[in-house]
């Protein structure tokens, strides 16, 4: 029991210094993003007893340095974080289609439409005019191109998002190695009684990224191994594991062959999404969300009216939507061009590569937004356009007036009038598109203050940690100064009465 005062006071000084270790530690990572402070346990050591009455302290046990996080809490915001990544996604891509439809300007629909069927009118008053026709057909053609440009705008969109879902289960992989890594580094940490709370850090902040991408379902299981409590971390998505603990299964994305399309508006070599194993990874499950879902939902939607796995109203129901219009809208007026004699050749048909189909005989199925064009005939000769009912009487207006008719044919589509169908596309969108921005605010508002409680819990408050750091360093002081008062004592007992 010789110099046991001093192994008390030296405990209290280990303790201290390691109560500022931490403390520095936190203030250090104060400004650290997924940081979670850390306190340091410590406990009465074990008290011996033999010295005359009663139990004896032995000093103190510093028992580990903790996280303070709140996994109730964390687990609460993985749930919501697919929901706003996903409408994050969707606010984003469906402002994109806004804008590639630009309405209200003068060069959307509304003003090619107008301008077309204005040059139109003009063109009645006087049926014979060269110059007249020239210009109706620049207006035609104006008008035909505005479906190009809005087909190829979406294509294209189409086309970037499928490198963004290649993209995005790249990181989904990256992620998911990344918590196997750490899972392998808390594993040996742990097994050996080392604290590991960076390492858990840094694996909820992959998850709170994963999360974001796709709905994720995390458990923790412990165990006891070599008298050490361990815990085994799995990582689920679409009910397989993407990470088992010390294993990880990724996914995989594979081209479709040429012409193996799922919609008719699809590009060509579109990918699909499999796991590594070759089992098939159901993102149009009702279950399914984040932002790979986002993407795939604007992709592929075609739509609830129409057939197909994906009911969203994405790119391809658009572009299906202006495919049915121009269809119609050719029809239409070609049947009423051609109305007066056979001989007559049709205003609207398409193209086929750079070459563009005679007027004649046109079939309307082939017609898309994409290859919508007026008629060989009035390309090569716009003053070909026929606008007489008869010819030997140039001041007959009425063919023209029944052409200029279809402008407000309301038996030409469903929803009315030529106008009447593109403004139910763009109302459509705009409802899509405000949705998904209520959607978004409302899941801001609900992941932030999740965050926020989180932070309440977890984040470093300097105040706090400057107050711990005055603690211990008089802690730190006081055991310092009970070894100097002892060794005083132990100086004066051993070399000062000895002498006597």
């Amino acid at each position: 029991m010789a110099f046991f005062e001093l192994n008390i006071a030296m405990s209290g000084l280990f303790a201290a210094q390691r109560g500022l270790q931490v403390t520095s530690n936190n203030i250090t990572n104060a400004a650290t993003t997924g940081y979670s402070r850390q306190v340091l346990s410590q406990q009465a050591s074990t008290p011996i007893s033999g010295l005359s009455v009663g139990m004896t302290g032995t000093g103190v046990t510093t028992t580990g340095v903790n996280r303070v996080r709140d996994s109730y809490i964390d687990q609460k915001l993985w749930t919501q974080n697919p929901q706003l990544g996903e409408h994050n996604i969707k606010v984003t891509q469906n402002s994109m289609m806004e804008t590639a439809f630009g309405e209200p300007s003068d060069t959307g629909f509304t003003g090619v439409f107008n301008n077309m069927f204005s040059a139109m009118s003009t063109l009645s008053n006087n049926p014979s005019s060269k110059e007249n026709k020239v210009v109706l057909v620049e207006e035609m053609e104006s008008f035909t191109k505005y479906f190009n440009n809005i087909a190829a705008t979406l294509q294209k969109q189409q086309k970037d998002l499928n490198f963004e879902i290649k993209g995005m289960v790249d990181e989904v992989n990256t992620l998911a190695t990344r918590i196997q890594s750490l899972n392998q580094q808390i594993f040996n940490a742990e097994l050996y009684g080392s604290e590991a709370s960076s390492f858990r850090d840094e694996r909820d902040n992959c998850i709170d990224r994963l999360s974001e991408i796709v709905n994720v379902e995390v458990s923790e299981e412990e165990y006891q191994l070599k008298g050490h409590t361990m815990s085994k971390y799995t990582v689920r998505v679409d009910g397989l594991p993407l990470v088992d603990h010390l294993s990880v299964n990724t996914l995989d994305i594979k081209a479709r062959a040429i012409g193996d399309k799922r919609n008719p508006q699809d590009q060509e070599g579109l990918y699909d999404i499999v796991w590594s194993t070759g089992s098939t990874f159901d993102i149009n499950s009702s279950t399914m969300s984040g932002e790979l879902k986002g993407l795939i939902d604007m992709r592929d939607g075609v739509g609830t009216n129409s057939k197909g796995n994906n009911n969203y109203t994405g790119i391809p129901y658009y572009l299906s939507r202006l495919d049915t219009y121009v269809q119609t809208f050719a029809k239409t007026m070609n049947e009423q061009y051609s109305k007066y004699g056979n001989d007559k050749k049709a205003l609207f048909t398409y193209a086929e590569g750079d070459t563009v189909a005679s007027g004649v005989n046109v079939d309307h199925s082939k017609i898309t937004a994409a290859n919508f064009s007026i008629s060989k005939e009035l390309l090569e000769d716009p003053t070909s356009m026929t606008t007489l009912k008869d010819s030997s009487n140039p001041s007959d207006t009425s063919f023209m007036l029944e052409l200029l008719g279809q402008k407000d044919n309301k038996q030409m589509f469903k929803e009315g009038d030529p106008k009447d169908y593109m403004v139910a596309i763009f109302a459509e969108l705009g409802i899509n598109a405000k949705e998904a921005e209520m959607y978004q605010s409302t899941q801001v508002a609900v992941t932030n203050n999740l965050k926020n409680q989180r932070l309440s819990v977890s984040q470093v408050d300097t105040s706090e940690e400057f107050t711990y750091l005055i603690q211990y360093q008089q802690a730190y002081q006081a055991a310092a100064k009970i070894m100097s008062t002892i060794d005083s004592i132990y100086e004066t007992t051993i070399f000062k009465l000895g002498n006597f």
